[in-house]
């Protein structure tokens, strides 16, 4: 199994697969909420929890430092879906329950 290194990018569901040291972290550039989101609103109507999958695993991302992934979070002001629990993230946020 390849070893993911910081600045490596590519899809997510082809990165996800390669081994990702300590203290890296593979961030969705745009944010996996904002892609989402937009795909719901061209659709004009909920997506299906394939769909989700599908956008997720078909996204980039790039893989960085744990520090450079907050400072990435604090600039955009929220914090990201969560691609291994994409599906259940997505619902909560389209639920209205931020919290969770």
């Amino acid at each position: 199994m390849s070893t993911l290194q910081a600045g490596q990018s590519g899809e997510y569901g082809e990165l996800v697969k390669l081994a990702l040291p300590e203290g890296l972290a593979l961030v969705f550039v745009p944010s996996l909420g904002a892609l989402l989101t937009r795909a719901q609103q061209l659709s004009d109507a909920p997506l299906t929890e394939q769909q989700v999958l599908r956008i997720r695993d078909r996204s980039n991302v790039v893989a960085v430092h744990h520090d450079v992934a907050r400072r990435m979070e604090e600039q955009r002001g929220y914090v990201d879906i969560d691609a291994a629990d994409a599906w259940r993230d997505w619902s909560r946020l389209q639920d209205g329950d931020v919290s969770a």
